[in-house]
């Protein structure tokens, strides 16, 4: 156990950061199971993937980071490898950014709650003469995602050990196709220790949970663009143009209840429908959505789900949902990244730019 602890030490010395914060090392073995969610992926059924993560963490315990996130979370920097277990999805490497939100219900007993996006590698991508079963994915760089849930208990001042269970996705968001995604459920044996003993930062909320702080409801206006494909065959993208309105309730330090409607035009569709000789219809579609954010200081994560009120195309259901990130550079002007799905498959993120009206 000396060993590994030196171990640890010397990779924090080789990281180099400093202050007074707390610091974490974590080491992990994963296996899990794919979610064949359409029939399109039917051919990735049964693989059983496994791999190894190493994660480095930090937790600011200070005001200013509560005021930020109404609580005291871990970040980190995680790395993912991983085997599908699948010759026709090959292998993986991830790194993503990590944020990690606990309840402790001792000293020794606690849960952790886990979210991570960034970004993967993977090798074996669809290509129509040397992998043409892959439907899962056709870019060697795609977006990652997961949530996770994980209890631990405390080993030592220094050492905790933990279990954990997530949920995994990958994808290229429609860039190019076929992008059905890759989808799987894991679980997890994590060693992780502490570079200084861990604080019991129970009293710290305490005294910062009586802090005031000030309710926001809001007007949003917004604009937003995308570049998407129709076929597995071409690289030809085509446009997706819109705008729409929003109103944010803010119910809590952290959270916001929303709803709003969004009108665009997908030239993609206006594409694909011209090939299908649908001559009449109409490529631009509208909807209403109700949704939820979370606020982090200059952070905004939005979940919405929304009902087309028009819509003339045939390919898509009747209801979708969209996951966004945005960052608010002016107290009036916030901009970043919102991810659209149909079900279970991406139809595409946009880039947008977003103005609060009013006070």
């Amino acid at each position: 156990m000396h060993k590994i602890s030196c171990f640890f030490g010397c990779c924090f010395l080789v990281l180099g950061l400093q202050g007074q914060i707390q610091k974490r090392l974590s080491i992990a073995t994963s296996n899990g199971s794919i979610f064949a969610h359409t029939k399109d992926v039917e051919n990735t059924k049964g693989a059983r993937p496994f791999g190894i993560e190493v994660e480095y963490a930090w937790q600011h315990t200070d005001s200013v980071s509560y005021r930020k996130f109404f609580g005291l979370p871990f970040q980190g920097i995680r790395f993912s490898a991983y085997h599908f277990d699948n010759t026709i999805l090959g292998n993986g490497y991830s790194l993503s950014y990590v944020i990690e939100p606990e309840i402790r219900f001792s000293k020794k007993v606690g849960i952790a709650f886990k979210a991570s996006a960034g970004l993967s590698y993977l090798t074996n991508p669809y290509r129509p003469d040397f992998n043409p079963t892959n439907n899962s994915y056709s870019t060697h760089l795609n977006a990652y995602l997961d949530i996770g849930i994980r209890p631990y208990v405390q080993l030592s001042q220094q050492w905790q050990l933990a279990l954990s269970g997530h949920y995994r996705h990958l994808s290229n968001a429609g860039i190019k196709l076929p992008n059905k995604g890759v989808n799987w459920i894991t679980s997890e044996v994590v060693l992780q220790y502490h570079l200084q003993p861990k604080m019991d930062i129970r009293p710290i909320l305490t005294k910062y949970k009586k802090q005031q702080w000030l309710k926001q409801n809001r007007w949003d206006i917004y604009a937003f663009t995308a570049n998407r494909a129709i076929s597995n065959e071409s690289n030809v993208k085509y446009s997706v143009l819109g705008m729409g309105i929003n109103r944010a309730w803010q119910t809590g330090k952290t959270h916001a209840l929303t709803i709003g409607t969004e009108v665009y035009k997908d030239y993609a569709t206006a594409k694909q429908m011209e090939n299908d000789r649908l001559l009449g219809k109409s490529a631009i579609r509208a909807g209403l959505l109700l949704g939820h954010e979370f606020l982090w200081g200059k952070i905004r994560f939005s979940q919405q789900l929304g009902i087309y009120m028009f819509n003339q195309s045939p390919y898509y259901p009747s209801w979708y949902h969209r996951w966004g990130l945005l960052y608010v550079f002016h107290p009036r002007w916030s901009a970043g990244v919102v991810l659209k799905a149909h079900k279970q498959v991406a139809a595409f993120p946009d880039l947008r730019i977003v103005h609060q009206l009013g006070k």
